[in-house]
């Protein structure tokens, strides 16, 4: 079975990935307050004393960051409660990132 994107067993054409408002807006350059490379390494290797302050989804201007850790993971999307997806972006040391407009609500990676 073909992936989404790639064509099918038959040759038929491929199919664009369907991107969400939220999934869009989450690839857009947007500045998101910045990570101390000592703070991120500290998350990673699980020696940092609140890693919850930095994990999860916060408040940024405009809407909310969501962080995670997951170290082997070649992509990250956060499925919200709504059913939009956000791709997240890798810093380093396996934590990610994305940022999403608007209302804050459930996800789950």
């Amino acid at each position: 079975m073909a992936k989404r994107g790639e064509a099918g067993e038959e040759g038929a054409p491929a199919r664009p990935a369907r991107a969400t408002a939220a999934h869009a807006a989450s690839a857009a350059p947007r500045v998101l307050p910045a990570l101390h490379p000592d703070h991120v390494r500290a998350i990673a290797n699980g020696t940092h004393p609140q890693p919850h302050a930095t994990l999860g989804q916060h408040p940024v201007d405009g809407g909310f960051v969501i962080r995670a850790v997951r170290p082997l993971a070649a992509t990250v999307t956060a499925v919200r409660a709504d059913g939009t997806r956000v791709s997240l972006d890798h810093l380093s040391d396996g934590l990610w990132q994305g940022f999403v407009p608007g209302a804050g609500q459930a996800y789950s990676l």
